[in-house]
Parts: structure tokens; sequence; C-alpha cells
């Protein structure tokens, strides 16, 4: 929580760079007013695991698309209370795209609970979670503005029947037609 709910309006480029082996930035910048994010934020820290609502709260509009990409050990992105309440990444940012390859460098990444929550995505990226163990996506992209799911969203994720027992109706359809392709 080292900036957390400050009044910090702006990221400076290199802000982690003699930080190697910080392992979490969980609740890092959540609650303050930053609007953007250098791409290279997290470039030196590829001891790094934990982003549990990082960018919580935040005026964050856009993402950048090498944002995780130096950060291979990775493995939670969001997490969800008892009372169900998401406390992903980006929950409650008014963020309206992803980068397809957001986590293509995050092969040990699991945990997504909660991760877009309260956004204004629009749609989901094909890929998104195709490079990771994607298996906690509970309440993931709950009370975003997504319309359409992109044909063959689980098609690419290659624990796709762990995915299946966490969106209804799919996991049943996973049990009535196991051999199906999605």
């Amino acid at each position: 929580r080292v900036f957390a709910l400050s009044k910090i309006s702006y990221i400076p480029q290199g802000l982690f760079d003699h930080c190697p082996k910080a392992i979490t930035f969980s609740y890092a910048f959540e609650g303050t007013k930053i609007t953007s994010i250098p791409e290279d934020l997290f470039k030196y820290n590829i001891a790094a695991k934990e982003f549990v609502s990082c960018f919580n709260k935040t005026l964050v509009t856009s993402i950048p698309e090498r944002l995780f990409y130096y950060c291979p050990n990775a493995t939670r992105f969001g997490e969800s209370d008892y009372k169900e309440r998401p406390y992903g990444c980006f929950s409650y940012c008014p963020i309206d795209s992803v980068p397809e390859n957001l986590f293509i460098n995050n092969p040990n990444a699991y945990g997504f609970d909660g991760c877009f929550a309260y956004t204004n995505l629009k749609t989901i990226p094909i890929g998104l979670f195709s490079n990771t163990k994607a298996s906690g996506v509970t309440q993931c992209f709950r009370n975003s503005q997504i319309e359409v799911l992109p044909s063959g969203l689980l098609k690419t994720a290659t624990n796709w029947t762990a995915l299946a027992d966490r969106i209804k109706p799919m996991s049943q359809f996973a049990i009535d037609f196991p051999n199906e392709e999605v």
C-alpha cells in the first residue's frame, strides 16, 4: 500500500527500477488520482508476484500492453473478500479496453478475481488469458459494460474446463458435450 489513498496524480517513469526484489505491488496505487500508467513501470521487477488491487479505484483510462511483460513470476491480479467484493488490479477504473497481450508473459498467473470488475469494458480480447493458468476468474468482469462475448474466448485458454466451472451455463455445456469444441 505504498501510495494507496494518497493524492498523487502522476507515476514517474522508472519509479520501481531499483526494486528488482519487490514481490508485491498489491494496493500500491489504490484510490489515487493517477490517470495513466507508464508502460515499463514494472520492467525491472522480475520477482513480482502480486498485483491485487494495484490500480483499483484510480482514474486510469487505458492499460499499457507491456505493463506486466517483465513479470514472468506474477500470479495474482485480483481477489474477492468474504462478502464477494472484488479487489481487482483494475476494478472500479474507467478503462474501456484491455490489450490482448496484457498477460502474454505471465504463465504462472492464475488469480484474476475481480480484475476488471466495475469498468467500462465493452469487449474482451480473445487471447487475454491464453498464456496463463487462469483459474480464479470469479467476478472478473462483474458489472462491466460488456455487450458481446467474442467467439472462441475460452478456446485459447489452456485450462478451459477450469474456467467453464466459473461461467454459467458453460459448465453445464462442458458436462453435456465434453468432446465439443467451443
